[in-house]
């Protein structure tokens, strides 16, 4: 409306339009042509007339020149055939007939052509003469000789007369035809001048037309085509306006439209300056466009247009940048749908001391993906508090393990403790992380075992530093400090003991069983197996939960108590295989269903002693290992071992929990250290039984009832 109101009172007349303006030299050209083409019309009537006189003339001279050529034949053959009385020549007669009436004609010809004047009156004697003399000749035979020979003297001299005349007369044409040729010459310039002339104002015409167009077209143009470069780049410049034809309602239009633009522009970009998140534009070949918004730079700091995104916000960290990219070609590329590729891209990373979200905004064009809008958000305090509360949560489960299994706590700190000095001396990295991270898994502490997951992803991509280790360790170590604050005390010299069971000991003592009471008393700081199997039991429990399986644990731990010390790493690396079983060996309900399974899988966890070992043992119904699959059908146990703990994992996908396919030969590496064995038995489609046996001593049995007939101490 704005434009359409400053439009309305500047329309032009039609003079003052360019329409106008160009319409007029239109018509000035086509009457300058009009009169060049009116004259050369006229000039060239001329020209066609002098040309037919001059070939009159032409034809004349050449009459005439004939029958100049023709006299002294006429003359010869006129004294043989009548001079001599005597002796008449006939033929020389006949051609002097033939050639007075050749001459007769070239005369009568030639006198018709010419246009008067001396020669024509010429012509008209020497035809008038030749026709007298051919009119005498058939009396002369009949003549006496006297009057005869006077007859033949004066037909000789009116034919030399008639002759002269002719002469004459060719030259009066010859004079005639020089004259015409002038003037035929001075005609044929005529054209000539014309055409420049016209040439010179066609030229005049034209370059008063050009200056025109560059005047009022060109220049008008240019400085339209500069103030509209000026604006795309955010930098309005008035356009100057003249006259009132179109290009000066075209530039008070454009300075209209600008200044609204403008003022649209301050609004928005106030808008966007006043929002918390940053906002920034992007091509398709990842270059930035135009200028992002106040918090972008703020953050970020200034950059030039054209500047790679990845080079912008993730110059810091090369590992980033790399996947950005990778990523980033991915999205624009059309192989993979713009939902698909975005989760090719990182969606969080960290700049300085501040963490940011990025989301990806296609901006389409048509049909067309035309450019990319990033909306970039701090998320430093928001993922503080959800790291605050994840922490707390650790810190909740930590202390209630400490405050129910306080032996269980003692034994998760102390190895994980131990691991993690491995770790930071670089022995067995990936091993080592693995296992802590399951067993953090256990304890119920997600987040801890999170950025060991973390760490883990980092070792294997090699790019693990020392760094991440000791705030990894610190992290711990806060962990641990927690825990304990919460509970109130240090409960590594802790001691539970069940109440039925000191109320067992108490029996015991007032029947004189010392033994059986010292027995009962050592298992209470000894490890139970029971606690092993029920903390592995939730364990499997928790993970069914989470990939959405349907697990039965079943478990029996044979009431066995182990001295605690040697085989306590063993009980960490057991996590291991039960989440391998529920990860890969359990089926989910439909492969269950087509396998004629019930629904529910069955996983059982059962520990014997015999003699000096201690076997353990994780059993499941599932899928079970297709050794055809994986070429090892033709091998024995412990070659088809070494390809499940060399090879890596099958598996289809890396999560916190299970993937990595170090899991198997962590149990296998401290099984073998313990001076063990480890058996793997399996048939496709029936269940996998994983079997570990280390050497043990001091194991026994602790059994409700009567206690020395269950001991059986090694």
């Amino acid at each position: 409306m704005l434009l359409a109101t400053r439009l309305e009172p500047q329309q032009p007349r039609l003079l003052e339009s360019i329409k106008g303006k160009i319409a007029l030299a239109n018509l000035a050209s086509v009457l300058v042509l009009l009169i060049v083409g009116a004259v050369a019309t006229i000039q060239f009537r001329e020209l066609a007339r002098l040309l037919s006189t001059v070939s009159d003339g032409a034809e004349v001279l050449m009459r005439l020149s004939h029958a100049y050529d023709e006299r002294e034949q006429l003359v010869s053959s006129f004294s043989k055939g009548y001079g001599d009385a005597s002796a008449p020549n006939p033929d020389a007669r006949v051609r002097f007939a033939a050639v007075a009436e050749d001459l007769l004609t070239h005369v009568h010809t030639a006198r018709n052509k010419f246009t008067g004047g001396k020669g024509a009156g010429l012509l008209a004697k020497a035809e008038s003469g030749l026709t007298a003399t051919l009119r005498r000749v058939p009396g002369i035979d009949r003549l006496g000789s006297e009057q005869r020979e006077v007859t033949v003297i004066e037909m000789e001299e009116g034919l030399a007369d008639a002759v002269g005349q002719i002469a004459e007369a060719k030259l009066e044409a010859s004079r005639a035809l020089g004259l015409r040729l002038s003037g035929v010459t001075v005609e044929l310039q005529k054209p000539e001048r014309l055409f420049w002339l016209a040439a010179a104002i066609g030229g005049l015409i034209a370059v008063g037309i050009s200056f025109f167009l560059r005047a009022r077209v060109s220049r008008p143009l240019e400085k339209l085509s500069v103030a509209v470069a000026a604006l795309a780049r955010g930098e309005p410049t008035p356009v100057p306006v003249v006259g009132r034809d179109e290009l000066a309602r075209l530039g008070t239009a454009f300075n209209g439209m600008a200044e609204t633009i403008t003022e649209r522009s301050r609004s928005l970009r106030l808008v966007l300056d006043n929002v918390g998140d940053g906002l920034l534009t992007c091509d398709l070949s990842g270059g930035v466009l135009g200028e992002p918004s106040k918090n972008t730079l703020s953050w970020f700091g200034p950059v030039e247009e054209g500047t790679r995104i990845a080079d912008y916000l993730f110059a810091r960290d090369e590992r980033l940048r790399d996947w950005f990219v990778l990523g980033f070609d991915q999205l624009v590329g059309g192989v993979l749908t713009f939902e698909e590729a975005l989760e090719q891209i990182p969606k969080e990373f960290r700049y300085g001391d501040r963490t940011f979200g990025i989301t990806f905004r296609p901006v389409i064009v048509g049909s067309e993906l035309s450019r990319i809008l990033l909306v970039l958000t701090d998320v430093t305090e928001r993922r503080l508090l959800a790291h605050k509360e994840r922490e707390a949560r650790d810190v909740y489960h930590l202390a209630s393990v400490a405050l129910r299994e306080p032996e269980a706590f003692t034994e998760f700190v102390a190895d994980t403790n131990k691991r993690l000095a491995r770790v930071a001396t670089g022995s067995d990295v990936l091993l080592e992380l693995h296992t802590v991270k399951g067993n953090a898994s256990v304890m119920g502490c997600d987040y801890f075992a999170s950025r060991v997951h973390d760490a883990e992803s980092r070792e294997v991509e090699r790019v693990l530093t020392a760094e991440d280790v000791a705030e990894l360790t610190n992290h711990w170590r806060e962990l641990v400090e927690a825990s304990e604050a919460a509970v109130g005390r240090t409960v590594n010299s802790a001691l539970v003991i069940p109440r039925s069971e000191y109320d067992r000991l108490c029996a015991l003592l007032a029947s004189r069983r010392e033994r059986d009471a010292q027995m009962l008393a050592r298992s209470w700081s000894m490890q139970r197996m029971d606690s092993v199997f029920q903390r592995l039991s939730r364990t499997a429990e928790q993970y069914a939960s989470r990939v959405g399986k349907r697990v039965l644990i079943e478990s029996d731990g044979g009431a066995l108590v182990v001295p605690r010390g040697p085989l306590d790493e063993l009980w960490s690396c057991l996590v291991h295989l039960v989440k391998n079983t529920v990860a890969h060996g359990v089926e989910r309900e439909d492969g269950r269903v087509r396998g004629g399974k019930s629904l529910t899988g069955k996983v059982t966890l059962h520990a014997v002693s015999r003699g000096d070992e201690l076997s353990v043992s994780v059993r499941d119904d599932g899928a079970g290992i297709d050794w055809e699959a994986l070429g090892v059908a033709h091998l024995d146990a412990a070659r088809r071992l070494d390809t499940l703990t060399k090879n890596g994992s099958s598996a289809r996908e890396v999560t916190e929990v299970a993937g990595r396919g170090v899991g198997l030969s962590a149990v296998r590496k401290v099984v073998e250290s313990l001076g063990g064995r480890i058996v793997v038995r399996s048939e496709k489609g029936r269940g996998t039984d994983v079997t570990a046996t280390v050497p043990a001593q001091g194991v026994f049995r602790v059994a409700e009832g009567d206690l020395a007939s269950a001991v059986g101490a090694r």
